[in-house]
């Protein structure tokens, strides 16, 4: 019985990780000019949480090792980098910008083009914005106040498109239960706060298991 099957063998982790960590430090350094110059954040109030980068690095080194196509690498590595821009801007401002979202939903649904089954990821994006558009009109309607965020809605079908599916849809499941979790963890239930980093969350932590499927074999 073989419990984990790797595309290569795992000293080769020694390189690929050492190369994540560089690439996610230079693309944090560049979502935080890009915030700064942008007027969006000041630098100081909050800095970048050190550990995104280190889990984006850790998680994109492991799927980039796991025993998939080549092309289905490839493709979770470029979702990865538009998750982590989104995650790391939404973290640091609470918003996020409709070119983020309206990009990685467009790349999704192109990178759809490449495999059978792109009826079936533009379905889900619509499914998910769906879900996510009318949660957030009966929110708004009930506090009288917005209560998810319209990036949120565009963040929804981005990790749809890209995941398809149900697997898309688990994902975006996954994100919501992280972030009702988070909140419940920090007592801050009534004030709220970025959904977006959880829901990038849970595209990460389901799109990372279905690289190693069958996670075992005989």
């Amino acid at each position: 019985m073989t419990l984990l099957t790797l595309s290569m063998p795992w000293p080769t982790l020694g390189i690929i990780f050492p190369l994540s960590l560089g690439l996610f430090n230079f693309m944090a350094s560049l979502v935080s000019i890009n915030l700064v110059t942008s007027g969006n954040w000041n630098g100081r109030s909050s800095p970048v949480p050190p550990a995104i980068v280190w889990l984006y690095a850790a998680a994109v080194s492991v799927m980039l090792l796991a025993p998939a196509p080549a092309m289905t690498r490839l493709l979770s590595f470029f979702i990865s980098l538009f998750l982590f821009r989104m995650t790391l801007t939404d973290a640091l401002t609470g918003l996020l910008p409709r070119e983020m979202t309206v990009s990685c939903l467009t790349a999704g649904l192109a990178a759809a083009l490449l495999n059978p089954g792109f009826t079936e990821h533009l379905l889900s994006a619509v499914i998910a914005m769906l879900i996510f558009g009318g949660w957030r009109y009966a929110s708004t309607k009930i506090h009288g106040r917005e209560c998810l965020g319209l990036g949120d809605v565009w963040l929804a079908g981005a990790i749809a498109a890209w995941l398809g599916g149900t697997v898309g849809l688990y994902a975006l499941l996954t994100g919501v239960m992280f972030f009702v979790l988070w909140q419940l963890s920090v007592r801050r239930i009534s004030e709220g706060g970025p959904m977006g980093p959880w829901l990038c969350a849970g595209a990460m932590s389901v799109t990372l298991p279905e690289l190693y499927q069958p996670l075992i074999t005989w």
